[in-house]
């Protein structure tokens, strides 16, 4: 999917009239922890509107937490201290 996105975002035709009718196009864009609480029947349009909020050349940064970093057991009541 995100190969797809970034393939239709590579094709899309860029010229000086194109931008002036959006917002200013990025150079880069950065998400740490953040596509995994976009509903998966929302992950291609965030990922779109991302692509194409950046320059031609412009660099995407993501970062997702592993399942294995993850505790998959639930917090105890008595390790909640604060």
């Amino acid at each position: 999917m995100v190969q797809q996105a970034i393939s239709a975002f590579e094709r899309r035709p860029r010229s000086h009239h194109d931008e002036q009718q959006h917002h200013a196009l990025s150079d880069a864009a950065y998400a740490l922890d953040v596509l995994e609480h976009v509903p998966a029947t929302d992950e291609s349009q965030f990922m779109d509107a991302v692509l194409l909020s950046l320059e031609a050349h412009g660099v995407l940064i993501l970062g997702m937490p592993s399942l294995e970093s993850q505790s998959m057991r639930p917090r105890s009541a008595s390790a909640d201290t604060s």
